[in-house]
């Protein structure tokens, strides 16, 4: 009986042992110092809908899990003050890794490491000096998105009645920073009334868009005028490019950005929506007037019975004035038309502008597939026609397919302007397809833009490859040893780093593998940051910085690489 016993006790404790759960303990500081955090709440999560196990770090920044069930798991810490954190994650912009829990186990020692934001902070004055209250104040910082550099909005605050603002959980950064009177800047304007009958008893009283005084200066008599302040970036210009930037770093306060917003004259843009077709003034519609800033608030308003439109409050500058209206029928749908001119607003109104508008045109396309391949009928490739001018007030427009069948399509309504094609159907595309060329007429499509006019009858023509390339390789350190949650980015050769859909990027599994596929032919770089902001690998001087860095590859139709290549530290940016 004692052999039968032990034998039982040999054949069911490695039952046990599977089932046993395991404690996971680590300990949250503050990134680059052994400063523990606390208060920091760290959650372990597995990819089940399930509640994550939660705790809060002590004092000494410590944290335990008990009784974890075995399995792979993703650890993180978040508190007020900092960046969210993972395990594994190696900067500001790397990825996390999973963790893997073994039954009955102790995780000891784990460390999550956590960026402290920062802080902008100033006041806001007028060109009297008093405090501005209401004013829109944003923390802005360039990014990429599709290859186009903008700045982005990343934190914002309003003054109050003190003009004071203060710009918080900034992640470290350089960041431009922007005044925006209330209601954006544009038709806000406040009313001049002139009292008295003299010189010296004249006063200009200045009137909040709330109807609260403002402000008062002595003024010559004159007619009533409007006046506006103008939004500005630090230190006081109304250009981003010539803004000065201001670093935030990590835990710290950048104090004393104050702003200082003059008042201008605004003036009065009168005009005439012409039919280009008919000669006659556009009844219907409306109309927009907008300047060059994302984050300028547009003028918008809609077109009189006889065509007239008149904007009031409009601050000095340029702009882009453009109408888009429906009139009358072509068949049962409507007869689109739109039209746009620049004009530039300066010391006096701006009278008898005229816009012509033009019908809208319809641009036809096809797909065809060289080889044996074939489209399947469920799927319809994404294409669009976008306007590259920053702040167009036309928007882009997608393919239509007509009658089911996907590889026919039209661009209905578009306007006359130039035009990029966008393709953001690879990955929907069946296994070993691939953008092979575009043409619209005799101009290649996918390296330059297009012109589309009344004139124009040419069609958007898309050839799709069938045997495209492929990379699978490694991520390793610089000691060789495998290197996870690395982002690793495919960048095509500098005279195609216009085109977004040949870009691919991909983030390095636990044993450090990766893999493209659906690759177009060509020369490309391969590189692999453990930690980089996303998008920034658009940039041009930062490519070079990492010339020398990245692993060029020849990739041919049907062709299949297997690579290895270092990571790029953190400590290298």
């Amino acid at each position: 009986m004692q052999v039968v016993a032990l034998i039982l006790v040999a054949f069911l404790a490695p039952q046990a042992r599977t089932g046993a759960t395991s404690t996971v303990r680590g300990v949250v500081l503050k990134s680059g110092t052994s400063t523990p955090v606390d208060k920091a709440v760290v959650e372990l999560r597995t990819g089940k809908a399930t509640e994550p196990l939660a705790v809060t770090t002590s004092s000494n920044g410590r944290f335990e899990f008990l009784n974890v069930p075995p399995g792979s798991y993703q650890l993180t810490a978040s508190r007020s003050g900092y960046l969210n954190t993972s395990f594994g994650q190696r900067g500001p912009y790397g990825n996390g890794r999973d963790l893997m829990v073994e039954s009955g186990t102790t995780t000891d020692n784990l460390q999550l490491l956590m960026t402290a934001t920062g802080a902008i902070s100033g006041r806001v004055f007028d060109d009297t000096g008093e405090p501005l209250a209401n004013v829109t104040i944003k923390a802005l910082k360039y990014s990429y998105v599709d290859g186009e550099r903008s700045l982005s909005e990343v934190g914002s605050d309003t003054t109050n009645d003190l003009g004071e603002f203060r710009l918080f959980w900034l992640p470290p950064g350089q960041y431009h920073i922007s005044a925006m009177p209330e209601g954006g800047g544009n038709n806000k304007t406040f009313t001049v009334m002139k009292m008295g009958k003299g010189t010296l008893d004249a006063a200009e009283i200045r009137l909040g868009s709330n109807g609260f005084l403002i402000g008062s200066d002595h003024v010559s008599p004159s007619t009533s005028t409007q006046r506006a302040l103008v939004p500005v970036y630090f230190p006081g210009t109304s250009d981003p490019q010539f803004a000065t930037a201001i670093e935030v770093r990590p835990g710290a306060d950048a104090r004393g950005i104050d702003f200082r917003l003059s008042r201008v004259t605004t003036r009065k843009v009168r005009g005439t929506a012409i039919d280009g077709a008919t000669g006659q003034p556009a009844g219907t519609g409306s109309v927009t007037l907008m300047s060059g800033d994302q984050f300028d608030d547009p003028y918008n308003l809609g077109i009189s019975p006889s065509g007239i439109f008149e904007f009031t409050g409009v601050r000095p500058g340029a702009y882009l004035l453009a109408v888009s209206a429906e009139i009358g029928q072509e068949g049962e749908a409507p007869r689109v038309m739109g039209g746009s001119t620049r004009v530039e607003v300066g010391e006096s109104d701006l009278n008898n502008v005229v816009v012509t508008l033009h019908r809208a045109v319809s641009i036809e396309g096809s797909i065809t597939l060289t080889g044996e391949a074939t489209l399947p009928q469920d799927i319809h490739p994404n294409v669009t026609l976008s306007n590259p001018q920053r702040n167009s007030p036309f928007d882009a427009v997608t393919a239509e397919y007509q009658d089911n069948i996907n590889t026919q399509f039209r661009f209905p309504n578009v306007f006359e302007g130039e035009y990029r094609i966008r393709w953001d159907s690879s990955e929907d595309l069946p296994p070993g397809l691939y953008l092979k060329s575009a043409s619209f007429g005799p101009i290649d499509a996918l390296n330059g833009s297009i012109q589309i006019d009344q004139r124009t009858r040419d069609r958007l023509q898309i050839v799709l490859g069938a045997n495209a390339g492929g990379v699978m390789g490694t991520v390793v350190d610089r000691e060789r040893k495998s290197d996870p949650g690395v982002k690793v980015v495919l960048v095509p050769d500098a005279a195609h780093r216009q085109r977004h859909d040949l870009y691919q990027t991909a983030v390095s599994d636990d044993s450090g593998r990766f893999r493209f596929e659906r690759i177009p032919p060509g020369d490309y770089s391969l590189f692999a940051w453990e930690d980089i902001e996303d998008g920034i690998w658009w940039d041009a001087e930062f490519l070079r910085r990492y010339a020398g860095s990245g692993r060029p590859l020849h990739i041919v139709e049907g062709g299949r690489e297997t690579v290895e290549i270092v990571a790029i530290p953190p400590l290298a940016q």
